[in-house]
């Protein structure tokens, strides 16, 4: 059994692959990258590395050839190819090459979510939808990685957390977590997956966030709540 992990020199990429090690042998584990001196700067020579990038077909339909089962990481939106006809590339290659089972990482309730950012992974799963790949969507609620640049800011210059989320809460989770559901996902048996997963943490306000931030500092970080049109 050959699991590829794609986007794997990437931040999640190198977490779920770090999860993967400890749950099957390295020989199954296959890195797919865009930048190979990248992933042999972060990677053991030992791994299956090989080079493709999304926006490159040809490039996908060569990494994948013979893995049998694959997590497609979502790419960045705003890049030279479209973020849709990227993730279209690695499924059209994933469905040549007969692959098993594709999970995919996508946005938290992305079938019913109001989000702009969410309107790309719910082409993307439509797009699944219309193969006979089997699959899975990795619906991801926030990372709470995302709030450290911020937070640091906020800790190091004294900026405030400037944020239009009001009284709405967030699921926010360490990224590891999700990681580590993604590697167990890719590596137990498609027979017993769903077809979709809401991953969330605990859910909280922004205000109960700067909260827990000044209880662990001892600093008192601002926040500052504005409304989209302020912002």
């Amino acid at each position: 059994m050959k699991y590829a992990v794609t986007a794997a020199t990437g931040r999640f990429g190198q977490l779920v692959v770090n999860h993967l090690l400890t749950r099957v042998s390295f020989r199954d584990i296959v890195i797919i990258a865009r930048n190979l001196d990248k992933a042999h700067q972060l990677y053991p020579a030992y791994l299956d590395i090989r080079q493709s990038d999304y926006g490159d077909p040809a490039s996908l339909q060569a990494a994948l050839t013979g893995v049998d089962r694959v997590l497609l990481i979502s790419s960045h939106p705003n890049e030279a190819v479209p973020r849709i006809t990227q993730h279209k590339n690695v499924v059209q290659a994933a469905v040549q090459n007969h692959v098993h089972w594709l999970g995919y990482t996508s946005f938290f309730h992305a079938d019913r979510c109001q989000n702009p950012l969410a309107a790309d992974h719910l082409a993307t799963e439509q797009f699944i939808n219309q193969t006979n790949l089997p699959h899975s969507f990795l619906r991801n609620n926030w990372y709470l990685n995302n709030e450290f640049p911020a937070l640091q800011a906020a800790l190091q210059q004294k900026d405030p957390i400037v944020t239009t989320a009001g009284k709405q809460s967030i699921g926010w989770a360490a990224e590891s977590y999700y990681a580590q559901a993604a590697a167990n996902l890719l590596s137990n048996p498609e027979d017993e997956l769903k077809s979709s997963y809401e991953l969330t943490g605990v859910f909280h306000t922004y205000t109960e966030l700067i909260k827990a931030v000044r209880t662990v500092t001892g600093q008192d970080v601002q926040l500052q709540q504005l409304t989209p049109a302020e912002y």
